[in-house]
């Protein structure tokens, strides 16, 4: 069975509608209760009814998104029902998550989206957490030296799915620069225009997230849908195609051409920047913390190195990867030989 069509079966196990009159006139949650844990969520009962028409076609579209405490949507579904129905959420039904979680806490919403005039309404919201994971934004966290070799959240991951997680993109590589073909953005009923030089198409609807592409000025962007914060204009983003890559745009930095009303509200799914120190000269990489002890390589300056570890809050050492003779390594390097740089603000492990 695909994938995509498992998912829905769960759903429509996992929710059980039926026709009622005489509702108020706003979607609303009843009694709605679900536990998030590390690998899904569960029912404990409830249920919502639909009067809001959010999608101009006399029907209410519902989001149910789970995500992690670095953003990293974990679960994400849309179901549109006619108006005037109660959806009640069957009690110990569950469903597991698309992607594993990496930071704590783990959040689950349940929302009645924006559109059609219709701004968007919370029903439901609960956090929860997965032992063993790190918070988020909670500062620096141990691992053992026997893990040294990758981050905590990669060994969980590995441990969980039996392969090894997606490594992070080279910090030095230059993104593409993307064009559309002549008239295929303006054939759409609107459009986008960048109003700037050498702006950055992101994976995610912050700076915090990694760079997917590069747009020149005047750029035309096909306009796929919004992180829905469109009453909140300095916090809004536009996903965006262009030259077959999708990413995220902020919405000062375009001109926006025709009817992008109705557009829908896409969920982020993007990578956050792993945290990397510019070494400026070429410096020795070793295999342990001391100085002319287990060398590996001589790496290049002028470079960024994805970090891996620090030995401490306030670090005399960082583990960093490079390359070694063509094959990829994890080494340690002094921490004054380098500087940090961190625009996600993730917490770097530490190694005692």
């Amino acid at each position: 069975m695909a994938p995509r069509t498992r998912r829905m079966l769960l759903l429509s196990i996992l929710l059980i509608c039926f026709y009622t009159t005489g509702l108020s006139h706003a979607a609303s949650g009843e009694n709605i209760t679900f536990t998030p844990d590390c690998r899904g969520f569960t029912s404990g009962g409830g249920a919502v009814t639909t009067n809001r028409d959010n999608t101009g076609r006399s029907r209410e579209a519902i989001v149910i998104t789970a995500f992690d405490g670095g953003g990293r949507t974990l679960y994400e579904n849309t179901s549109i029902y006619p108006l005037d129905q109660r959806i009640t959420f069957e009690d110990g039904a569950r469903l597991n998550y698309t992607a594993l979680p990496h930071y704590n806490p783990i959040t689950l919403k349940i929302v009645s989206v924006s559109g059609n005039g219709e701004s968007e309404q919370l029903l439901f919201m609960v956090s929860g957490s997965c032992p063993g994971l790190p918070t988020f934004g909670g500062g620096l966290f141990v691992i053992g030296d026997d893990l040294a070799l990758l981050p905590l959240a990669v060994l969980q991951a590995q441990a969980a799915t039996g392969g090894r997680a997606e490594p992070a993109a080279d910090p030095n590589a230059a993104p593409p620069r993307p064009q559309n073909p002549a008239g295929t953005a303006e054939a759409q009923p609107g459009y986008a225009i960048v109003n700037t030089d050498n702006l950055f198409l992101r994976s995610g609807d912050s700076p915090a997230y990694t760079p997917v592409g590069i747009l020149d000025g005047g750029t035309r962007l096909i306009v796929i849908g919004s992180n829905g914060r469109l009453r909140a204009p300095e916090s809004l983003w536009w996903y965006v195609e262009i030259g077959g890559l999708r990413g995220w745009v902020k919405d000062e930095f375009l001109i926006l051409r025709g009817d992008l009303r109705g557009l829908p509200v896409m969920p982020v799914e993007g990578q956050f920047i792993t945290p990397t120190l510019y070494v400026s000269l070429d410096n020795p990489l070793y295999s342990s913390r001391a100085i002319g002890g287990g060398l590996l390589c001589l790496i290049p300056g002028g470079q960024l190195y994805n970090v891996i570890a620090a030995d401490g809050t306030t670090p005399a050492w960082y583990l960093i990867e490079a390359d070694c003779d063509h094959r990829r390594v994890n080494g340690w390097i002094p921490a004054d030989r380098g500087l940090l740089r961190n625009p996600s603000g993730r917490p770097v492990p530490i190694i005692r």
